[in-house]
């Protein structure tokens, strides 16, 4: 598996960003595996932050 295939599981482990990622990959009516896991690692970035009381801006 390729560094980019271990960290869409890495972000998809969590429960809130897979179903913030499929929600998002629906809205626009799908997208690719790639999208999908930029989409994913971005919602953990969040995720994080969000629990470190960090803002991304």
């Amino acid at each position: 598996m390729t560094a980019k295939g271990h960290d869409f599981l890495d972000a998809i482990r969590n429960d809130t960003v897979w179903n913030k990622a499929k929600s998002g990959a629906a809205a626009v009516g799908g997208m690719t595996l790639g999208m999908l896991k930029d989409l994913a690692v971005a919602y953990l970035k969040q995720e994080t932050a969000a629990k470190l009381g960090i803002s991304l801006g």
